[in-house]
């Protein structure tokens, strides 16, 4: 596994097909800004704002961020609301053990506004490619980027939700997604479906119709399912420097990053 920041410049050649899909996501609003020191801190979200209304304010503490790697991800987990998660497809132009990888992006959540699991759960259907070839191979990875952030808090200016600088495409060059200040994570692991009959089920269903409450009203001859990410490991680079490597044991054991979310909240 490459860990280092080292840049590279690649070419990507297009070739079989061109995957489309077009639908709308909605999320819940999270207020933060990065200090002079690149740690993430809270920011209170502006008064009069109508996305409160079904909003999810996390407000932890990160302190000495830089080395907070873990937390930093679950962080990120928790607070994100979409990402790309990658599956690998059968060539059907090749013999069946020919794959070429497959990315589609899809909404999540990891629990509620005032719960936070690390584990991201999905709302989707057999209809879809992603859900198909997980069947096959479960192994999937799922990416988030911080740079996703405005979709999350509904703004695009200042206090109460921007796009972090190190994020933001200026004019003067000092952003972009690809800069390692602006945090990004890959969770490795097996997409499985959710028993439709347990708790988790009717938890992560909740949580996923409370923070994008456009699902509710998607056409039910989809026949929708839950699916989960089982993390066993991730990758994360919120710096300069080296990426770092997560566990599974490092990566949930974080305490809950919410006050009084499903674990006893701690200032990380």
């Amino acid at each position: 596994m490459i860990r280092l920041n080292t840049m590279v410049v690649h070419q990507l050649f297009i070739y079989g097909m061109v995957f489309l899909a077009s639908s709308h996501n909605h999320a819940a609003v999270v207020g933060k800004k990065e200090d002079g020191s690149g740690c993430i801190c809270p920011v209170a979200t502006p008064p009069g704002n109508k996305l409160l209304e079904m909003a999810c304010i996390a407000t932890p503490t990160l302190k000495k961020c830089i080395e907070l790697k873990a937390q930093t991800a679950r962080w990120m987990t928790h607070t994100l609301s979409w990402g790309t998660v990658s599956t690998l497809a059968p060539n059907n132009d090749a013999d069946a053990t020919t794959y070429y990888p497959f990315g589609n992006i899809y909404s999540y959540v990891d629990g509620s506004c005032a719960t936070d699991t690390g584990t991201p759960y999905f709302y989707g259907s057999e209809i879809d490619p992603t859900f198909q070839q997980a069947k096959t191979n479960p192994t999937v990875s799922f990416s988030l980027s911080e740079a996703s952030y405005d979709s999350v808090n509904g703004c695009s200016t200042d206090v109460g939700g921007s796009t972090l600088a190190a994020c933001a495409i200026t004019p003067d060059g000092s952003g972009d997604p690809e800069n390692p200040p602006c945090g990004r994570l890959t969770l490795i692991g097996k997409f499985v479906l959710v028993d439709a009959t347990t708790e988790e089920y009717k938890f992560a269903k909740d949580a996923l119709f409370q923070r994008h409450p456009a699902m509710a009203g998607w056409p039910a001859g989809h026949e929708w399912l839950i699916a989960k990410i089982e993390v066993e490991e991730a990758w994360t680079i919120s710096y300069y420097g080296e990426a770092t490597v997560l566990s599974a044991k490092d990566y949930y054991g974080v305490d809950s990053i919410m006050a009084g979310g499903n674990t006893a909240g701690s200032e990380l």
